[in-house]
């Protein structure tokens, strides 16, 4: 039987443990010569996919979708890659998963849903990105209920208006936490 490090513990799969240390040249080693699997789960980020874009390496998070990396896979604490790119405040990795079909309106994780991160971040841009491609802005759920109130959780008055013009709920009408 193998011995488990602490790096497998917490990454899982080796390809994840690369993404995260946003060494480009082992991330391709492990894809092209070694066949590591881009889809792999498990570890602290859920998959490569995740962990690269915790990091906000735009390099590595091109790479992997032009491996077959699915935008859309769940796991890990951000639920899927789109909150994790909205929650890091990358408004052209988010745009990048949007053109490569990562459903805006995916719930899972932390924070539920990919505008309720960005929300909460203060990420202005994502928002405006995420309303225009159709994110539900009533869409409820997670630890803040929704992303009207993450926003006004954060203070982020001009995401507050936003997300009203978008038709959020401005009354108790959300789940309480």
């Amino acid at each position: 039987m193998k011995a488990t490090t602490p790096a497998d513990a917490y990454f899982g799969p080796r390809l994840q443990a690369a993404c995260y240390r946003e060494d480009e040249g082992l991330v391709e080693l492990l894809i092209r010569e070694k066949r590591a699997n881009v889809n792999e789960g498990g570890g602290h980020f859920g998959n490569a996919l995740q962990a690269a874009l915790y990091r906000g390496h735009d390099g590595i998070v091109a790479r992997l979708i032009a491996f077959g990396a699915d935008v859309n896979a769940r796991g890990g604490p951000y639920g899927c890659a789109l909150q994790a790119a909205c929650l890091r405040g990358n408004p052209s990795t988010a745009s990048v998963l949007l053109q490569n079909g990562a459903d805006v309106d995916t719930v899972g994780g932390h924070y539920h849903s990919p505008l309720q991160a960005a929300a909460f971040a203060g990420q202005i841009d994502i928002v405006q990105m995420l309303l225009r491609a159709g994110a539900g802005a009533t869409l409820t759920g997670g630890g803040y209920g929704g992303a009207l109130p993450a926003a006004c959780v954060s203070g982020w008055t001009d995401i507050v208006v936003m997300l009203l013009d978008a038709g959020a709920k401005a009354d108790n009408s959300y789940p309480r936490p």
